[in-house]
């Protein structure tokens, strides 16, 4: 059996190389100093893979441009925050509508509703001609290289490095940082290819490890808190839809009050996800323990040494990147421990949308009637 999932995550790096000094060039163009210099206030909204890349991105708005950004699902921007809940005046507020396709029915409604509160729009997708992208006052093209065709990586990955980029270029025009600053944060960007390529040759041994655990017992756990909790919801939706077995992931803290009393916890395969620069280490170091004193089989997916588990139980990415920008990383090795994972189990991805997983008939992502 082919593993085109696999071969997928491996050519991420080759992927990335290859478009980060266009999606540069496009975050520099996207909206002019004036259009950036009035932001008082960011929503980044997408449904699924998008509203991972918008989770994992926000906090790079306000690190380094000083702008506060939140990260919404959708539905939630749609109908809960337009008209309700936007700073004013609306047109300071600069609201994201991440789609790859930019034909999500309900990212859709989300532009069109926060046009229509007055804020100004901005479409992240790979389609220029896309209905989201005709509902935003501007774009942020996304260009995909050809590649194996499997929704949900490589859009996921790209997306998120293209929002970094446009976070670098907003705090550059607000002059929050230097020139030089920028020129270096860029560097770090373009530095991802290379350190994943280190990442990939040498944790096979770990990652061989976790992904037998998750065939074993047919189940996993992701845990992540900050940027990278985005990280921990795209790699248990990689699961799902590849494998379709229970996959469940989870805010660090919420961790210790919820699926800390999960039973047989010895049967639960857990990632604990962070960069050894977090504001959360010492809190992901603590539900390291929890894992430990639980007996659950684990893996440490960082950049550092600054956990417990041993070489054999981590995934150990080079270190060099800060913390606002290691979902770029850990997105993709994470989607390249998930494809490890036996794809005999499910029946194919999105299980081929046939029988009951067939999406004809009713509304779906694309279908979904539009309310404004």
């Amino acid at each position: 059996m082919i593993n085109r999932f696999l071969e997928h995550a491996l050519d991420l790096p080759r992927i990335l190389r290859s478009e980060m000094e266009t999606l540069d060039k496009t975050a520099r163009s996207a909206l002019t100093d004036a259009e950036l210099c009035r932001i008082r206030q960011i929503y980044l909204f997408g449904s699924g893979d998008s509203f991972n890349a918008a989770v994992c991105a926000a906090d790079a708005f306000g690190d380094l441009a000083g702008v506060p950004a939140q990260a919404l699902v959708s539905l939630s921007a749609s109908r809960y925050i337009a008209g309700v809940c936007v700073h004013q005046p609306a047109e300071d507020t600069l609201a994201i509508g991440i789609s790859y396709s930019g034909e999500a029915a309900r990212t859709l409604e989300a532009t069109l509703a926060l046009s229509k509160a007055g804020c100004r729009t901005l479409a992240c997708t790979a389609f220029p001609q896309s209905k989201i992208a005709h509902a935003s006052s501007g774009t942020l093209p996304v260009q995909m290289p050809p590649s194996v065709n499997l929704p949900g990586v490589s859009t996921h990955v790209m997306l998120l490095a293209a929002l970094y980029h446009l976070a670098i270029r907003l705090a550059e025009a607000r002059r929050t940082i230097s020139a030089e600053l920028a020129s270096e944060l860029r560097r770090e960007l373009a530095a991802c290819p290379d350190m994943l390529e280190r990442t990939f040759c040498e944790n096979q041994r770990s990652v061989k490890r976790f992904a037998e655990d998750c065939d074993r017992f047919q189940r996993a756990e992701f845990l992540a808190s900050g940027p990278a909790r985005g990280c921990a919801d795209f790699a248990a939706a990689k699961i799902i839809e590849t494998e379709g077995f229970f996959t469940t992931s989870q805010d660090a803290e919420e961790f210790a009050h919820l699926n800390f009393f999960f039973t047989h916890p010895e049967r639960i395969p857990t990632a604990l996800i962070g960069s050894s620069g977090a504001r959360s280490l010492a809190r992901l170091q603590e539900i390291e323990a929890s894992l430990q004193h639980l007996g659950r089989p684990y893996c440490v997916v960082t950049d550092g040494a600054a956990f417990a588990a041993d070489r054999d139980h981590t995934i150990l990415l080079p270190s060099g990147i800060r913390e606002i920008f290691s979902p770029l990383l850990f997105s993709c090795a994470l989607a390249w421990m998930t494809a490890q994972i036996d794809q005999s189990v499910g029946g194919g991805y999105f299980r081929s949308h046939a029988g009951p997983f067939s999406e004809e008939g009713y509304a779906t992502i694309r279908q979904s009637r539009i309310i404004i």
